[in-house]
């Protein structure tokens, strides 16, 4: 009787554990074409119940957006996404996922100007989503079609187009994003090889510099630090475009504005990511570099920029040179025919439904010079002067487009022609080798 009733409890022990791994399935991270665990998805706000399973989307596209409220990107994108969801209503599921609690997203959903005006489902306080799909970068898209994921994409592939290809069936091989948080933007790209040297014959100081192709998920970076003990300088710049690599070798990098650089080279679209086709990922993979460079403690930083730049001339084949030509550009100007719209000083950029505002007048011309269509713009308005400025972004996409936003606030853009100091990059006899 005692042996029927031992078997009997571990029978009941057996069955309550079966029970607890089907109610909570072992979690691990998900890949591409894995089949997603029947879990729950729970404290969703804005959605018919207050949790949902996996299988409840069978037959629809469920998109995970991972995003938190400090994302500005991720905001920005709120109304595109909430338009998606109408125009494939019944067919796609976006689900907005957080792991901030559900206080802060509820007072996200209430004050901040471009979510109040969504009504997609958030999930709230989350902790198993973010480990069947970890990441450190957002925002993160999961592509999940009949409980298999289809994709692990940034946020641009999100569109009409790549939702109808998931929802006719039609296999995809989209680029995987993919975040290595843990990389060690101080540690070196090249390593002697401990089997070539032993112990006494490792030398004490090395000084070298390198160029190598794109470190897949690491973000773009740039460090430099002192060694005292080794008395040397140690430079990294991790995932730079060309250009960018280029305008760190000025003398005042960030005050150098694209629209100051002119391209005498073949294939013009792999130095920098402007209305490119391809994905921001994919030509990052193709067109960013990284450079390091170990130099005596001694070196000035104007001589480092220099070994830079030569390094960059010999390594990616190509001849640069700061010159003073005659551009063509545009200077922005008060429209005397109306009332003027300058105001005082003082206020902060911010963004409002999605529009752009530029306070100052340097403001507005440092957006233009930087993004535009690679035409210098000047002014003849005092830089500090503040101008009461609120554009959609498409409106600096044409020049069409920016005149007549312009217009609105009393200002107009006259052709000019100035004497300007130039980065002037072309080709040497041989050209680059891209990767395919």
């Amino acid at each position: 009787m005692k042996k029927i009733l031992l078997f009997i409890v571990l029978a009941a022990l057996c069955l309550n554990f079966t029970t607890r791994a089907q109610e909570k399935p072992i979690i691990t991270v998900l890949k591409i074409g894995d089949k997603v665990p029947e879990i729950t998805i729970s404290n969703i706000i804005n959605y018919p119940g207050k949790s949902a399973k996996i299988s409840d989307f069978k037959g629809k596209l469920l998109i995970l957006d991972f995003m938190n409220t400090y994302c500005g990107s991720c905001i920005e994108a709120l109304p595109r996404l909430d338009s998606l969801q109408k125009k494939y209503a019944g067919r796609l599921q976006i689900i907005v996922v957080s792991n901030e609690t559900a206080a802060r997203i509820q007072a996200f959903l209430k004050n901040n100007e471009i979510a109040k005006e969504v009504s997609l489902p958030f999930v709230a306080g989350d902790k198993t989503l973010n480990s069947l799909f970890p990441h450190e970068f957002v925002p993160h898209e999961v592509w999940i079609y009949n409980g298999v994921v289809k994709g692990i994409t940034t946020a641009e592939y999100v569109n009409g187009k790549n939702i109808e290809v998931i929802l006719n069936q039609v296999p995809v091989n989209w680029e995987v994003k993919t975040d290595l948080a843990a990389y060690d933007y101080h540690s070196s790209l090249l390593v002697i090889n401990p089997q070539n040297l032993n112990g006494q014959h490792t030398p004490s100081t090395v000084y070298y510099t390198t160029l190598t192709g794109h470190l897949p998920g690491v973000a773009t970076r740039y460090t430099h630090e002192t060694d005292s003990v080794n008395h040397v300088i140690k430079l990294h710049l991790i995932n730079y475009s060309i250009l960018d690599l280029y305008r760190f070798t000025l003398d005042k990098p960030n005050d150098f504005p694209y629209s100051h650089i002119r391209i005498a080279a073949d294939h013009p679209q792999r130095f920098i990511y402007r209305h490119n086709p391809e994905y921001r990922d994919v030509w990052n993979n193709k067109n960013t570099w990284c450079y390091e460079g170990v130099f005596p403690a001694s070196t000035s930083e104007k001589a480092i920029r220099e070994k830079i730049k030569l390094d960059l001339d010999f390594y990616l084949h190509l001849k640069s040179s700061i010159e003073t030509v005659s551009a063509n550009g545009f200077l922005l100007t008060r429209d005397t025919s109306q009332t003027p719209s300058l105001k005082l000083a003082g206020e902060k950029i911010s963004s409002n439904n999605g529009q752009l505002d530029f306070i100052t007048v340097d403001n507005l011309l440092v957006r233009l010079n930087h993004d535009f269509i690679n035409l210098p713009f000047f002014s003849d308005l005092p830089p500090d002067s503040t101008i009461d400025l609120n554009i959609n972004p498409d409106a600096l996409l044409s020049l069409k487009a920016l005149e007549e936003a312009l217009r609105a606030y009393h200002l107009s853009l006259q052709p000019c022609l100035r004497s300007i100091p130039m980065l002037i990059l072309s080709d040497t006899d041989t050209l680059i080798q891209t990767q395919p």
